[in-house]
C-alpha cells in the first residue's frame, strides 16, 4: 500500500485525535463537558462528534484537533486512562487519519 494510506506517524505533527469507545447516549456538548473537565478547555480549535444517520446517537467516536502536539500527546495520554461516566468501556484516543481542522 502506499504510505500516504497509513494515516499519519509519530515523528509527524500530530494534533488530531480520534477518541474511541465514546458512549453512544453523549451529545457533543456532554463530550465537550467532559473534555473539558480532563482539563483540555481551551487547548482545542475543532471538535466533531459524528451522529449515526437516522438515529438521534453518535457513532461511538469523536475527532478533536488540539492547537499543540504536546496538548494532543497529553490527551492520548488521559484517555487511555479514562472511562466515561456509566461506561464499562475504557476509552483512548489515536492519531486521526487527516489532521488539522
Amino acid at each position: 500500500a502506499d504510505s500516504s494510506d497509513k494515516g499519519p506517524e509519530w515523528d509527524d505533527k500530530v494534533t488530531t485525535l480520534m477518541i474511541h469507545n465514546v458512549p453512544h447516549r453523549l451529545d457533543e456538548q456532554g463530550f465537550r463537558e467532559v473534555l473539558d473537565s480532563l482539563g483540555f478547555q481551551g487547548k482545542y480549535d475543532f471538535l466533531h462528534l459524528p451522529i449515526a444517520k437516522g438515529r438521534k446517537v453518535n457513532t461511538g467516536f469523536a475527532f478533536v484537533n488540539f492547537v499543540r502536539e504536546d496538548i494532543a500527546l497529553q490527551c492520548m495520554a488521559a484517555f487511555g486512562r479514562f472511562r466515561f461516566p456509566g461506561s464499562k468501556r475504557r476509552s483512548r484516543a489515536t492519531p486521526a487519519r487527516f489532521q488539522g481542522r
